[in-house]
Order: structure tokens, then sequence, then C-alpha cells
């Protein structure tokens, strides 16, 4: 018995797509209120600010970017006093709001920019529908579908920068002070994008990289000072002290810790701080390897970059799916050898994630995928606190999971340096 393929039989099926999405956000809403969430926190934030007056890094600990403070006092400032359930539903409304912008942009941007039918256009939007349902008990619940939303209009603006220069700068400072992912996320985007559509000598390309790359740290300074003023000079504080943390239990360095504790009673230390269980090995090797892991990686991969256009190795023209393919390479690169990597990094792979599903016919990528999220999903939905406390299946699970992230990213590394290259 031979079956349909699916993009064919969903050529027809906007409503009903659109359907499963409404459906599937519905249920995310719903089902979401049983678990802890940090929206609990952001009230409580909230509640500090608009209520007792109290001032963020100044009077009180606050773990997060400047402006995630717009979305978590937008959410409560109609509303006195400050009840929970009242703010989780602001809340859950604004991230809802985010998160079908997100799919209507990508639905455009496939229709027109990558010339999708509308069959591959509806399997896609199936796929960002599945992948955010699987993740129902945060997705609502956190400020990364915000950080999505900036990653794709960051994306718009990068396939047309001869005209948004100015605006491409802007959404990558505005994602700085928003997530920490953008510090380094935007100025690579620029990067690949500047190699991929340059034809110059590589002396003139170096130029213009380092211009715009220095004028990029030079506003993020002046801002990070500015900030710091702002703050009665306690916002470069908490951000030094956050870099001090231990790394993250869900991290793949954490999972590989948390797998000998578990099951060789190896004994190192798991505490809770910054709002997330980090642990402790000990060993000053250890902690070093985790903190150079990541870029070592990420200058080795601009690096190669650099020596395939300085060769005239690399293609003269490449698409938008490339370029879409090489920005979601560097996120799971984040994603693999990050210290502090926590489930809802996984939100902001999911625009990427389903375009790349979508015209990768490949049983084995989507299964893998497929399986990251759900195992994710349980990590999270049936307690996550079961990890620090050791649970053997949940730590072995994480690590499984930890680990088919790191595979997939090495094979994607491998994969987009194939397509980039031209072969003489």
């Amino acid at each position: 018995m031979q079956f349909q393929d699916p993009k064919i039989f969903l050529k027809d099926k906007n409503k009903e797509v659109f359907a499963f999405f409404i459906i599937s956000r519905i249920f995310a809403i719903y089902a979401a209120t049983v678990f802890i969430a940090d929206v609990e926190i952001y009230q409580q934030y909230a509640k500090n600010i608009i209520e007792f007056k109290l001032t963020p890094y100044l009077d009180f600990d606050f773990f997060y970017q400047p402006l995630t403070l717009v979305p978590i006092n937008l959410s409560a400032i109609f509303l006195s006093p400050i009840y929970y359930k009242e703010y989780l539903i602001v809340f859950s409304s604004m991230m809802l709001i985010f998160d079908f912008s997100c799919l209507a942009i990508l639905r455009k941007y496939c229709l027109k920019r990558l010339h999708f039918d509308y069959g591959q256009t509806n399997y896609m939007a199936l796929i960002y529908s599945l992948l955010g349902l699987f993740l129902f008990a945060l997705i609502y619940h956190r400020l990364e579908m915000i950080s999505a939303f900036l990653l794709i209009i960051s994306l718009l603006a990068l396939g047309n920068l001869k005209s948004n220069r100015c605006i491409f700068l802007f959404l990558g400072l505005f994602g700085v002070f928003y997530n920490l992912i953008f510090l380094a996320a935007i100025p690579l985007l620029w990067i690949l994008w500047l190699f991929f559509i340059s034809n110059k000598k590589i002396e003139l390309l170096n130029k213009v990289l380092i211009k715009n790359l220095l004028i990029f740290i030079s506003l993020f300074l002046v801002i990070m000072c500015f900030c710091d003023l702002i703050f009665s000079r306690k916002f470069l504080d908490s951000f030094i002290n956050q870099q001090q943390r231990g790394i993250d239990i869900q991290s793949t360095f954490g999972s590989i810790l948390l797998l000998f504790n578990t099951f060789f009673k190896a004994n190192f230390d798991v505490y809770y701080a910054f709002n997330s269980f980090n642990i402790n090995s000990g060993f000053l090797f250890f902690e070093i390897l985790s903190k150079i892991t990541l870029p070592f990686i990420l200058l080795s991969f601009f690096s190669f970059l650099i020596h395939l256009k300085f060769k005239n190795k690399l293609k003269t023209k490449l698409d938008d799916k490339i370029l879409i393919e090489g920005i979601l390479t560097l996120l799971m690169i984040f994603a693999s050898f990050s210290r502090v990597l926590t489930i809802e990094f996984l939100i902001c792979l999911i625009p990427y994630l389903s375009i790349v599903l979508t015209y990768k016919n490949s049983k084995t990528f989507f299964i893998s995928f497929v399986f990251i999220y759900v195992a994710s999903s349980y990590l999270y939905n049936f307690n996550i606190m079961d990890l620090a406390a050791q649970d053997h299946l949940k730590v072995s699970i994480l690590f499984l999971r930890n680990l088919l992230i790191t595979i997939l990213s090495i094979l994607m590394i491998r994969s987009f340096f194939k397509q980039i290259i031209c072969f003489k």
C-alpha cells in the first residue's frame, strides 16, 4: 500500500491546518495551567515594580535582560491588584499573539521567498504547530516566544539588507537586551549572510566585516553602560554574576555530570541559583572545557568559512534555503555546546526547524527532532525537578536527548559546508 505524499495531500487543506494550529494552542493554554511555570516569577517581578515601586537589579534580583521588563510589566499594567490567574491569562494571550505572528510571517516567507507551493507551506505550518504542541507546558509560560519572533524578523531584514541595514542592526541590539543568545547570533548571522552574497575580494570583505562588527560592539557597550547608569550601577554586576553560574543540568555538559552522579555516585554538587538547577563538577579542567568549547567551535566554523572565501571555494550563488540551514546550524551549535542551555531554547528553534524539515526529505532527520521535542516535553511536563533529584529514567532520557542534539549538530555542520563548497 502506497501512501500519498503529505505535501500533496495538504495542498488544499489551509483551513484544516489552521484549525489544527488553533486547537493545539487552545490545548496549550488550558493544559499548561496545572504545571509549575516561570509566569509566577514574572508576576512577582511585576508586583515588585508596579505595586511596590521597586527597581529591578537595584532593589531585588532580576535574572533577565532589561527589555524583558516590557512584556513582564505590560502583562500587569491594567491589573489591580495583580493576581496570578489574571496575570497568566494576559501573559499567555500576549505569547499567543507572537506565536500566531510567527506562523503568519513564516507562511508568507515560504510562499514569496522560498517559492513553496501551498502543500509545502501547509506542511511547514503543520510541523510548526506540532513542535509547539510538544512544548505545550511552557510555550506560553516563557519569554522565548518573543525571541523566536525577533529571530524571524531578523531573517526578513537580513534577506533585504541593502535597504534594511539599520533595521537589522536595531533588531540585533534590541534582541541582545532581550535574550543573550542574540549577542552572538546577530553578528554571526551578519557574517554568514555577507559571505553568501559577496563577490568582493577578501581584503574588502574583511574591511566591511570589521567595520560593521565594530559598530555593533560599540553600540552594545554604550547601551550596556547606559543601562548600568539607569539601574544605579547594579545592571553590570548582575550581568557579570550570572556569567559565574555553574553548568545548567539540562545542558550537554550538565547531563554528563548528572549521569555520573546518578549511576556512578560521583557526588557532584547540584544547587539552585539564577532560577535554574546547576551542577558543579569540582574539576577545573571540566569547568574550563565547558566554557571554551562553544567559542572554540564557533571560531573554527567562521575561520573555515573565511578560509573557503580566501581560496575562492565558496559557491557564488547560494539561495535562502542554505542561509536558513546555516542559521539553524548555528543555533544547534549553541544548543549542543552551551553550558547554560535550558529547554526554553527549543522554542527559538521551531520557526527555522519547521522550514528545514519541510524541504529536507529525511525521515531520520524528522524522527530525530520529534524525539528531541517529545523527550523535552516528558522531562519538563512531569516535573523537571526530578532531574535534580537524579531520577534514573529522566537522567538517561536527558543524556540521550543531548547526545542526539550534539550528533545532529555535527551532521548539520558537515551538510552545510558540503552545500556551500564549490568543488572544481
